[in-house]
């Protein structure tokens, strides 16, 4: 399993398991290797066969804590008070979105 594809796990978390559709082969992608790395499960629409719902694991969850642990304890170290903590959470979640957005771009030539 690739880095891009566990960095999606604390997304998945936070927004329950949110339904994919459409022709997206980038997630599609990444689900796949976190489904083939026991991280997560896959469950088909009844009423639209293209959507899939994304649900963490056990397994999944357990390495979400970690990497939300791994941010925090990071952040802390950077910041050291809880505000701080907060902007630089939110700045690492502005720079993944910006990485993601990017490496769409380059792989597939437009986002």
């Amino acid at each position: 399993m690739s880095f891009p594809s566990h960095r999606n796990l604390p997304y998945l978390e936070q927004n329950n398991g949110p339904v994919l559709g459409g022709k997206d082969t980038n997630a599609s992608y990444n689900i796949k290797q976190l489904v083939e790395a026991d991280y997560v499960v896959q469950q088909r629409s009844k009423h639209d066969k293209r959507s899939v719902k994304v649900s963490l694991t056990e397994k999944g969850e357990e390495l979400c804590k970690k990497l939300v642990e791994f941010n925090s304890t990071q952040a802390e170290r950077l910041a050291g008070t809880k505000e701080a903590t907060a902007q630089i959470n939110a700045t690492i979640d502005v720079l993944r979105n910006l990485e993601n957005s990017w490496s769409e771009y380059l792989r597939y030539g437009a986002v």
